[in-house]
């Protein structure tokens, strides 16, 4: 089992080798075919020549070319392809007085050599080729990462681009929307909702801010503006939750910059802070945000958070439920006039609208007589 493991590390740490191949190109091979059919054809051709007493033998040309060009494999098949057409010519008869060591050197002396050299000179040419193809595996990597720059660049000039034309189309305007953002939280009535959205686009651009309610049975969402559709931040807060009782009832701002206050926040936001009531300065409210850019994130963020609060305070203070009243209010006007007894006359509850007398039928003018009440009994 370990032996496995062994080596399936060993083929994981091999797999970005580059490996030569073993057998030579079908290039090397044709090459060889032609120059030994070009060598054959030349002692056909020429009957006089003798291609095997030549010196040195033209089946170097071929040992050499493919040894250089293609390295060891391409350079041994020359040599092997040479010595086979040595072997065919026939081998010179051992002379007189010459011993059979002698005589076998003599005969296999060029094969060795055409092996030795295409050994020798092939590793220096795959020597050759493995750097090359380094070179070429290493351009190819810088040329993919110069692309990759080149991309990242391209795509940065366009977002500075189009950040510098945000920047200069709202350069002009930027502090009279911001006037005009915080403008519309003391507005009444007020849309609390709109009201943060403005804040969000001038003041804070990019945030999510929310105002809580806050009495003593908890904290409810009022207003939000920069949530999403899914939101991953409570909507109401108990009494027991962390965040309530540090800014509702500690009555203190929090931050997560600050230490022990992301704690706190529990995941809830990046910081709040308690809003007041103008009259009584008790806590009516808490104003907490949720998402910034770095930027906007500072030790400052809880004061400008105050700042939100108390424009936000009149509007939460003036929080009330409201009771639709019109059927109640059309069915009193289509009803009859109701009367009540008062000592031995009948007064009316109302005075019909569009007359000018009394539901007695007497102008107002009129003297009427003074009802007389029934004498207690003693």
């Amino acid at each position: 089992m370990n032996l496995v493991r062994h080596l399936l590390a060993r083929l994981k740490s091999l797999q970005g080798v580059a490996w030569q191949p073993v057998l030579p190109p079908p290039q090397a091979l044709f090459e060889l075919a032609v120059l030994v059919a070009a060598i054959a054809l030349a002692d056909w051709a020429l009957p006089g020549l003798d291609i095997a007493a030549l010196e040195p033998s033209p089946y170097w040309v071929p040992v050499l070319l493919l040894s250089l060009q293609y390295g060891t494999i391409a350079g041994l098949l020359a040599a092997g392809a040479a010595t086979i057409a040595h072997v065919l010519y026939g081998f010179p008869e051992q002379s007189i007085g010459e011993n059979l060591f002698a005589y076998l050197l003599r005969i296999w002396a060029l094969p060795m050599l055409w092996i030795g050299v295409a050994l020798v000179l092939g590793q220096f040419r795959l020597r050759q080729i493995e750097v090359k193809q380094d070179l070429r595996r290493n351009l190819a990597q810088r040329t993919a990462e110069a692309q990759s720059l080149a991309g990242y660049a391209h795509d940065l000039e366009a977002r500075c681009q189009r950040l510098e034309r945000n920047i200069s189309a709202g350069a002009g305007s930027s502090s009279a929307a911001a006037l005009d953002a915080l403008v519309a939280l003391m507005r009444a009535p007020v849309d609390l909702n709109a009201a943060l959205a403005g804040v969000s686009q001038t003041v804070l651009p990019g945030a999510a801010l929310s105002v809580f309610s806050a009495t003593p049975a908890g904290s409810t969402l009022v207003a939000s503006s920069g949530w999403p559709e899914a939101p991953a931040w409570a909507t109401d807060f108990g009494p027991a939750h962390p965040l309530y009782r540090a800014v509702a009832a500690e009555r203190r701002s929090v931050c997560v910059l600050n230490m022990g206050d992301e704690v706190i926040l529990s995941g809830q936001g990046l910081a709040a802070c308690p809003i007041f009531a103008a009259d009584s300065g008790r806590v009516i409210g808490i104003v907490k945000l949720e998402t910034a850019g770095p930027s906007l994130l500072s030790r400052t963020t809880p004061e400008h958070l105050a700042v939100i609060a108390r424009l936000v305070a009149p509007a939460l203070a003036e929080l009330r439920i409201v009771v639709d009243n019109s059927p109640r209010e059309s069915w009193f006007e289509q009803a009859q006039p109701v009367r009540l007894m008062q000592g031995w006359r009948q007064q009316a509850w109302r005075t019909p609208s569009g007359t000018g007398e009394r539901a007695d039928g007497t102008a107002p003018d009129e003297p009427r007589e003074r009802s007389s009440r029934p004498k207690r009994l003693s």
